[in-house]
C-alpha cells in the first residue's frame, strides 16, 4: 500500500491515480476484504492527490478524467471495508467516510450528517435495509464525502453543458458480502451550495452514470435520472431511487438569456395555440363551401389533422413546463411520448398531403378515390407516428435512457432523438422532391388545361403551403437538433434564440398560410361571419345582369 504519498508533479499525480486504480480493481476482482486501517491509508493517499495545494498540479487536459477514475476507486475499495464496530468513522483532511454495519436486527434509518464541517447529509430508509437484510446477514453502508474533488472536475458532457459543480461529492454505497446487487434502494441527500451568490432556480441533483456517453473522450457523464430536487433556502435536497456518487449542478452562466428564451417561447406558444384553435374553426365554418372535388376534400382534411397534431403537441409542451410535471418521472415520461407522436403526425400529415399533391397530378387518369385517400392518410399520418413513439418508449424506457434529465423530451444524446430526427429529416428531404416535381408539373399546359380550374387552384394552395411550411418545419427542428449539440456560448444562445422562435410560432404560419392567404377559404369565411360579400363576387354579378339587360 502507497503510505506518505507525496504527489507534486503531474506525471507523479497521475501515476499515483492509476497505481489506486489497478489496487482497486484487482482488490475487487478477487473478493478481498480490507480492516478500517488499511482503508485509511488509502484514503489519506487519495486526500494527499486531491489536496488544493496540489490543485494546479493536475494536467488541465486530463484532470477531469483522473479525478473520475479516483472517485471509481475509492467508490469500489470503500466497498470492501470489514468494519469491526457497528459504526465506524474515517477521517483524512479531504475525504471523510461514515458507515453502519447491520445484521438481522435493525429498526431505524440509516442517517449520517457531515453537517458540522461541511453541510452534507443523507438518509437510507431502514425499511430498504431490512428487505435486503432477509436474503443476507451481513450488509455495509458507507457514506464517502470529497471535500475537494469537486473543484477537479469540470462539467464538459452533452447533458449539462454550461453547468458546474456547486456541492461536494458524496458517495454511499452498499457492501453485501455476497454476489447480491442492492436494488431498489432510495436515498434522501441534502447538499449546502458552495457559491452562495448563485441563484438556486436551476439547481439538479445529478449522480455519476459510469455508462452514459459524455461526448468526449472518456466514459461516463454526469445524469440526473431518478432523482428528484428540492430546493430550500441555500441547502439543496436530493431524492434518488439510486446509489453511486451524487453531486448539486448549478448554471455557470447567469439565467438573463434563459429567462429571455422562457419568455419568447410562452408568448409564441400562446400566439400559435391561439392560431391553430382559430385555424380549426376557420376550417370548420367554410368546410361545406370550400370542399367541394375530391382533392380540396383531400387538402382540407391534411389541413385540420397537421393543426391539430401541432395544437396537441404544443399543449404537451406547455404542460410539460410546470414543475409538478418534472418531478413526476412517469408523468414527464408520458408527456415525452405523447409530445413525441404528434410532432412526428405533424411531419407525416405533411407527407401525406405532398404525396396526394403528387399522385393528383401525375396520375391524370388514376384519380383517388375518397375512401382509399382516407384510409391510407390516417394509417400514414397517426399510424406509423405511434408505432415509431410507441417503440422508442419500449426499447429505452426500461433502459432509463429515454428522455432528456432536464425536460420532457426525448434524450438528446444516443438512439432516443435519433426516433424523431431521421423520420422528420426524411420527411422534408421527400417534400422537398416532390415540390420540384409538382412545380414543373403545373408549368405544362398539357396538365393544367386538363384539370378543373378548382382542381387547380386548390392544387397551388397545397403546393403553397408544401413550400412554405416544409422550410419552416424542417429548419425549426434542424435549429432544435442544433441546440443539443456542444457549441460555444454565443452560438449556442443564437441556436436557442432562432429555435424559440420558429418553435413557438410555426401555428401561426400554418394559419396564415393556409387560411388568411388562400382566397376561397378567406371570402368564405367573411361571407359566413360578417356577411361581407367579396368584391369580386359583386362584380361578377353586376357584369352578369348588365350583359341581361343589354339588347340583343
Amino acid at each position: 500500500m502507497m503510505t506518505g504519498v507525496t504527489a507534486d508533479s503531474s506525471a507523479d499525480i497521475f501515476a499515483s491515480v492509476d497505481v489506486l486504480s489497478k489496487l482497486s480493481t484487482v482488490s475487487s476482482e478477487t473478493n478481498t476484504k480490507f480492516g478500517g486501517d488499511v482503508v485509511n491509508t488509502f484514503l489519506s493517499t487519495a486526500s494527499n492527490l486531491t489536496d488544493n495545494s496540489r490543485t494546479a498540479a493536475w494536467d488541465p487536459k486530463r484532470k477531469t478524467s483522473g479525478a473520475i477514475t479516483l472517485l471509481n476507486a475509492i467508490e469500489s475499495f470503500v466497498k470492501m471495508l470489514e468494519p469491526s464496530n457497528a459504526s465506524f468513522v474515517i477521517e483524512t483532511p479531504n475525504i471523510l467516510l461514515q458507515g453502519c454495519f447491520f445484521n438481522s436486527t435493525l429498526d431505524k434509518n440509516y442517517t449520517k450528517s457531515f453537517k458540522a464541517r461541511l453541510g452534507v447529509s443523507m438518509m437510507i430508509n431502514y425499511t430498504d435495509i431490512q428487505h435486503m437484510v432477509e436474503n443476507v446477514t451481513n450488509i455495509t453502508v458507507s457514506s464517502t464525502v470529497y471535500i475537494s474533488l469537486s473543484d477537479l472536475i469540470d462539467v464538459t458532457g452533452n447533458a449539462f453543458q454550461g453547468y458546474f459543480l456547486n456541492s461536494l461529492i458524496q458517495s454511499t454505497s452498499i457492501s453485501t458480502g455476497s454476489s447480491i446487487t442492492p436494488t431498489g434502494i432510495g436515498i434522501s441527500m441534502t447538499f449546502e451550495n458552495d457559491n452562495k451568490t448563485q441563484s438556486t432556480d436551476n439547481a439538479v441533483c445529478v449522480f455519476w452514470d459510469k455508462n452514459a456517453s459524455s461526448g468526449t473522450s472518456r466514459t461516463g457523464d454526469w445524469s440526473s435520472y431518478g432523482c428528484q430536487t428540492i430546493v430550500t433556502g441555500n441547502v439543496t435536497t436530493c431524492r434518488c431511487n439510486h446509489l453511486t456518487s451524487f453531486a448539486v449542478l448549478m448554471a455557470m452562466t447567469v439565467l438573463q438569456d434563459l429567462l429571455i428564451v422562457s419568455q419568447i417561447t410562452q408568448i409564441g406558444l400562446g400566439v400559435s395555440i391561439g392560431a391553430l384553435c382559430i385555424c380549426l374553426f376557420i376550417e370548420k365554418i367554410v368546410w361545406n363551401s370550400v370542399v367541394k372535388s375530391n382533392i380540396s376534400h383531400f387538402r382540407h382534411t391534411a389541413l385540420i389533422n397537421i393543426a391539430f397534431s401541432l395544437l396537441a403537441a404544443d399543449i404537451c409542451f406547455v404542460a410539460s413546463d410546470f414543475p409538478l410535471v418534472k418531478k413526476w418521472g412517469l408523468l414527464c415520461s408520458g408527456i415525452t411520448f405523447l409530445s413525441h407522436f404528434f410532432y412526428l403526425a405533424l411531419f407525416f400529415w405533411t407527407l401525406c398531403q405532398s404525396l396526394m399533391l403528387f399522385h393528383q397530378l401525375t396520375f391524370v387518369f388514376h384519380q383517388l378515390r375518397k375512401k382509399m385517400y382516407m384510409t391510407v392518410s390516417f394509417g400514414v399520418g397517426f399510424g406509423c407516428p405511434f408505432l415509431i413513439a410507441m417503440g422508442t418508449f419500449f426499447y429505452y424506457f426500461p433502459r432509463g435512457t429515454y428522455r432528456n434529465d432536464r425536460v420532457c423530451w426525448l434524450k438528446p444524446t444516443g438512439g432516443p432523438i435519433y426516433a424523431f430526427i431521421i423520420p422528420a429529416g426524411t420527411i422534408v428531404i421527400v417534400n422537398f422532391l416532390i415540390m420540384i416535381v409538382v412545380i414543373a408539373k403545373l408549368m405544362r399546359p398539357s396538365v393544367s388545361d386538363g384539370s378543373k380550374a378548382e382542381d387547380k387552384e386548390t392544387a397551388k394552395n397545397i403546393l403553397k403551403a408544401v413550400l412554405i411550411l416544409t422550410p419552416v418545419f424542417g429548419l425549426t427542428w434542424a435549429l432544435g437538433f442544433a441546440t443539443m449539440q456542444p457549441a460555444t456560448k454565443d452560438v449556442s444562445t443564437v441556436f436557442n434564440y432562432a429555435f424559440s422562435i420558429m418553435n413557438a410560432f410555426q401555428g401561426l404560419f400554418i394559419l396564415i398560410t393556409s387560411c388568411a392567404t388562400e382566397k376561397k377559404v378567406r371570402e368564405t369565411f367573411l361571407k359566413k361571419i360578417f356577411n361581407i360579400e367579396p368584391k369580386s363576387s359583386s362584380t361578377s354579378t353586376k357584369s352578369e345582369f348588365t350583359s341581361k339587360a343589354a339588347p340583343s
